[in-house]
């Protein structure tokens, strides 16, 4: 996209040279010069990604040390953050340590959201509000941080420490100095505070890996920017502005809010810079689809003492951008084609040419770094590329050079600017002349054509940059009289520098994520887990079921031992012990042992190494079961019980099963109702739980033959004893029933007209009659036989119209399971009493 605002920027210049003619008179016959422009930053400088401030890498890494004068650091973009711990005091309570920290993240107010991480391992929080410093903040949620890391952020915006730093180790008139004060706010700068409770000295190399100072990283949102093309937004007033990683809306930042030497707005070229701006927030198509902005930053500067502009210098370039000065007003030309604004034909002094001049700072092959956004701010490289037919035209000796892109946060960005750059390295003509005033609306930045006649033309003529203009007036002039002059320093340049096409100039990245832990010892091999009769312990009076688990050994040198964790069902790790390392089994893998805490339960095992060198980080295998499952279960209900049918495990430890039924409660208030049932292991086997030999009284409860029943004003068809609205009805049998014998009566009612059914027995002078039934569904009861029983069956209204179905009348006895609908699940059982896996639960209907 062409920028033809840059060519319209010349207002300020036409109006230096309108005041010049006014005070010819006055200025007299010296050559007088106006307010010049000139490039502030070569080519060869950005190349070489030269600057006066120290390199992201060393910022960083600077960043982790504790000390209470940090130098001032302005984080930009959306990154992580490595803050510096400042002077904290620590309590003991309770036999613990607890620490107070602050960490200064930046030295201004920032936007957020924002993500912790100790020792790059992210804290996960509770929904607790890490910004209210009234409240408890944020509490971690995580292994290894849960119980041990409570936190608040402070924007800038915070008028004191949290409460709970105040409350719980605040200062004491005539007490220890290092403790907070209401005072210690640390306002303007964003800092994160943190309740630290140490812990358990078994652990604590392990939960704070870093030591004594646990390693904080902040990752995301930072400083906000004014944005001069935002109405809403002041340039007076930061509360306005918005968080933007547009390239030159951050440059522009750090040159008008640094801390030591601020550009007032008078002092910049605030039109350059909304053009930069816009440029940046451009779309450049990506050859996967989609888009990017061609010119985004990331990265921290930190205030050391260094001239802005030089420390500005790798922000700049990370939009292949240029600083520029306009009649001393600090702007900057953005890294994109901008139309030639005039063409220049003739010079009114003699012309210089340089020509193109091999191995003066020219290179063939460009190597660059850049920090990608999945690294957590740690650098990587683009694969190195070769300036196409540069090592040809330098007579094939290859010049190769690295360029820091540290502020680049994306793969593509850094391909375009390198390939920008480094073609801008090959065109090296470049030409002085002298134009008259029409040449004022140039500033150092802009683009002209040179339209020289021959000589000149052919090999000449062609774009160039505006390096330099130092417009005078000449008291002489051509003819006499006074004549304005406007020397130019012109160098080679091409639209073809900017051109990007996705499809053949975007490099495909392999850019993994970055795993920042590291503690020098390298992990055990993989966990396999293995149980059965072989791994289990003959005590002597009796047997300890055990897994054994085996892992490779350490590829680290000086490893002492393995240490081993365990838990059950993601419960808090215990320590299981230690291994020695001579310890290898046949496979040649460290083994060991763990007793089966549960058989029914899931354990979880992790193993780190213990070497000279330190602990290494744990391998784990999680949800291991001891195989002590029931199989090809199945269920059904019969009178009075319920019959399981399954495959115990094949275990030498395997003792029997039980069979459990729900009381309302689930599982967990489920009663045994079968008692401990022996059975050999590894076999097909039928348990039973209830009265073994109660039966259904019944003839034909199904109605399937309609011969089995004797029916008054009913009909048996379908599978079904129905009955139509009009005279009364029954539908019974012949059955020799013990006289006070309780009978289970179970019975479905269905398609209910009206009226209403009830169950009955017949005795020799009395009969014993159920509840009425006004409603479908299922009905369970129990009728009491009267003396001489001889038939049972149902007697129904004449308004009742319905089906009967599912009939059984089961003798009631001691043993037999409680009538009606249940849950029931089947249990196996260790020789020592464990209960294993429960297989249900199954829902039955018993008679």
């Amino acid at each position: 996209m062409g920028l033809t605002t840059l060519a319209a920027l010349i207002a300020n210049g036409v109006g230096v040279g309108a005041a010049l003619t006014a005070t010819y008179g006055v200025i007299g016959a010296a050559a007088i010069r106006l307010g010049g422009s000139l490039l502030l930053n070569a080519a060869a400088t950005a190349l070489m990604g030269q600057g006066g401030s120290a390199g992201q890498v060393d910022v960083r890494r600077n960043a982790r040390f504790p000390t209470s004068r940090p130098n001032y650091r302005f984080p930009y973009g959306d990154l992580r953050v490595p803050c510096t711990p400042l002077p904290s005091p620590v309590a003991v309570t309770a036999g613990q340590s607890v620490f107070y920290m602050a960490y200064l993240v930046a030295s201004r107010p920032t936007e957020g959201p924002f993500g912790l991480l100790f020792d790059n391992r992210e804290v996960d929080a509770d929904g607790g509000d890490p910004f209210d410093f009234a409240g408890p903040g944020a509490a971690a949620t995580n292994e290894p941080f849960v119980n041990h890391v409570q936190y608040w952020i402070g924007r800038g915006d915070q008028t004191a420490p949290p409460q709970v730093f105040l409350d719980e180790c605040g200062y004491v008139e005539g007490g220890d100095d290092l403790r907070w004060r209401a005072s210690d706010a640390g306002q303007g700068c964003t800092i994160v505070w943190v309740k630290i409770i140490a812990g358990d000295p078994g652990r604590f190399s392990e939960r704070w890996v870093s030591g004594s100072f646990p390693q904080l990283d902040v990752e995301g949102r930072m400083s906000k920017v004014w944005d001069m093309r935002d109405p809403a937004q002041n340039a007076n007033d930061p509360d306005t502005w918005a968080w933007s990683e547009n390239h030159a809306l951050c440059t522009l930042d750090a040159v008008r809010t640094n801390p030591f030497r601020p550009y007032d707005d008078a002092h910049l070229y605030l039109d350059l810079w909304r053009t930069c701006a816009d440029v940046a927030d451009e779309s450049v198509p990506l050859k996967s689809g989609g888009s990017q902005s061609r010119y985004v930053v990331a990265g921290i500067l930190e205030f050391d003492g260094t001239e802005i502009e030089d420390l500005i210098a790798p922000v700049v370039m990370a939009g292949a951008a240029r600083l520029t000065r306009v009649g001393g007003r600090l702007g900057m030309v953005p890294g994109a084609w901008r139309t030639p604004s005039m063409t220049i034909t003739e010079s009114v002094s003699p012309m210089a040419f340089k020509p193109l001049l091999p191995n003066a700072g020219l290179v063939t092959e460009i190597r660059v770094n850049y920090s990608p956004r999945t690294r957590g701010g740690e650098p990587a490289e683009l694969a190195p590329w070769t300036i196409p037919g540069a090592q040809e035209q330098d007579g094939g000796v290859p010049k190769v050079q690295t360029m820091d892109l540290s502020w680049v946060p994306v793969a593509q960005q850094a391909q375009r600017v390198r390939n920008i750059i480094g073609y801008k390295n090959r065109l090296q003509r470049t030409v002085e002349l002298t134009e008259t005033a029409a040449a004022l609306k140039l500033i150092a930045g802009s683009v002209a054509t040179l339209g020289l006649p021959e000589p000149y033309g052919s090999r000449w003529n062609r774009d160039y940059e505006v390096t330099t203009v130092h417009p005078f007036a000449d008291p002489v002039g051509t003819q006499g009289d006074l004549a304005l002059r406007v020397p130019l320093a012109l160098r080679e340049l091409s639209e073809d520098v900017f051109a990007w096409s996705p499809a053949t100039d975007e490099e495909d990245v392999t850019d993994p994520p970055y795993d920042g832990t590291r503690d020098g010892v390298d992990e055990p091999g993989a966990i396999s887990v293995q149980s059965g009769a072989e791994f289990d312990l003959d005590t002597g009076t009796g047997i300890v079921a055990r897994f054994r688990f085996a892992f490779g050994p350490s590829e680290s040198t000086g490893v002492t031992a393995y240490e081993w964790f365990w838990r059950l069902d993601g419960e808090v790790y215990q320590l299981g012990g230690t291994i020695d390392p001579a310890t290898v089994g046949d496979d040649g893998k460290v083994f060991g042992f763990l007793p089966i805490a549960s058989f029914a339960g899931l354990h979880d095992i992790r193993v780190r190494t213990i070497a000279t060198g330190g602990r290494s980080d744990y391998r784990e295998i999680t949800g291991v079961s001891a195989g002590f499952a029931l199989a090809n279960v199945s269920a059904v209900a019969a009178p009075g019980r319920v019959e399981f049918t399954a495959t115990t495990p094949a275990n030498s430890i395997f003792d029997g099963v039980r069979i459990m039924r729900d009381t309302g409660a689930g599982f967990g208030g489920a009663v045994d109702v079968s008692g401990l049932m022996s059975f050999a292991a590894g076999s097909q086997v039928v348990a039973i739980a209830g009265d073994v030999d109660a039966i259904d009284v019944v003839t034909g409860g199904g109605f399937g033959n309609a011969a089995d029943w004797d029916v008054d004003e009913f009909a048996i068809a379908g599978g079904v004893a129905s009955h139509t609205v009009g005279a009364a009805g029954t539908v019974d049998q012949l059955a020799a029933l013990p006289g006070a014998t309780d009978y289970r009566v179970s019975f479905t009612v269905a398609n209910r007209q009206g009226g209403s059914v009830r169950p009955m027995l017949y005795g020799d002078s009395d009969d014993a009659l159920g509840a009425s039934v006004y409603t479908d569904g299922r009905r369970h009861t129990t009728l009491t036989a009267p003396a001489g029983a001889v038939r049972l069956g149902f007697r129904c209204s004449g308004a009742f119209g319905g089906d009967i179905d599912n009939v059984s009348f089961v003798a009631d006895t001691p043993d037999a399971l409680p009538q009606g609908v249940a849950n029931f699940w089947i249990v196996p059982v260790t020789k020592s009493g464990s209960d294993g896996p429960e297989v249900g639960p199954f829902n039955l209907d018993i008679p």
